[in-house]
């Protein structure tokens, strides 16, 4: 006669353990998806940066900050997410083509760079942040940012250096060139000015400058090496027809034997660099520039 033994009922007890465990597992994984999925709608992203400007425009290295709002006391960021997409509706839609961290678990929010990610030259794009908060829930999206990339070197640059010939006047050289940018007769959706003026310059469009802010730039630099230049986005200021791009040049810190007064040595005339990018609605571009 078969008997029952304690085997059986040990089994019986250890089964019950294992789907207790398993029940316990199953609240705990539950636990944590409902507490990921709460949005925490009294936290607020703001202020986004890159370079530690908003929105900026002639961006080489990309990295990103961002500040947060809330009235919760004790309120800590334990992970971020960052989105970079080609286009605001990608990045709307969750769909950033550009890069994307998924959730990290980092208390950082300043100096977030985009590790291995290479840029195109003259290319905006749009980015967003979400954190999650100490108790698990994490914030809505961040507004939509944005950058547009520089030219990163000298074979980004498909325009030359140019000066004037009679160099012997001792008038500031003045530079104009009048342009008309359209494809099929419709303009372009962005237009990115590149210019650099030596020793120092200011860029005029359609007889404004067009940004009166800058003054004798670009700063000074070992001039035998390299020079700075600085990004425009005139998109704004752009008319249909034609538009006129004007230069006007200074000596600067270019001319060092002007500026100390009869030192023998400086770096030569002063000279400019200029090339217009214009990007247009399906994704061909159109370049202008010194020559």
């Amino acid at each position: 006669m078969w008997r029952p033994v304690p085997v059986s009922i040990t089994y019986t007890l250890h089964t019950n353990k294992m789907k207790q465990n398993n029940i316990i597992v199953a609240l705990v994984w539950m636990t944590s998806l409902v507490l990921g999925s709460c949005i925490n709608e009294s936290v607020e992203i703001y202020d986004l940066r890159c370079g530690r400007r908003i929105d900026p425009v002639g961006i080489d290295s990309p990295s990103f900050s961002w500040k947060i709002r809330t009235e919760e006391e004790g309120f800590l960021q334990t992970a971020r997410e960052v989105e970079i997409a080609s286009s605001v509706e990608l990045l709307e839609a969750g769909k950033a083509d550009i890069w994307r961290t998924g959730r990290q678990k980092s208390d950082e929010q300043f100096n977030i760079k985009p590790e291995g990610v290479v840029f195109s030259d003259a290319t905006t794009c749009y980015w967003r942040v979400r954190i999650w908060d100490n108790s698990g829930k994490k914030s809505k999206w961040s507004p939509v940012a944005r950058f547009t990339t520089g030219l990163k070197n000298e074979q980004s640059w498909s325009t030359q250096w140019i000066t004037r010939p009679e160099a012997e006047s001792e008038t500031l050289p003045c530079f104009r060139k009048v342009f008309r940018l359209e494809k099929d007769g419709i303009p372009p959706e962005k237009v990115i000015v590149y210019f650099c003026g030596l020793g120092a310059g200011e860029l005029y469009l359609n007889g404004s400058k067009i940004d009166s802010t800058r003054f004798l730039d670009p700063a000074q630099t070992n001039y035998e090496h390299y020079a700075l230049y600085t990004a425009f986005d005139i998109t704004d200021r752009m008319k249909l027809g034609d538009n006129c791009l004007g230069v006007m040049l200074g000596d600067g810190w270019f001319a060092q034997d002007k500026a100390w007064h009869g030192a023998p040595f400086g770096y030569g005339k002063p000279m400019f660099r200029l090339q217009l990018v214009a990007l247009f609605h399906d994704g061909s571009r159109q370049l202008l520039g010194s020559d």
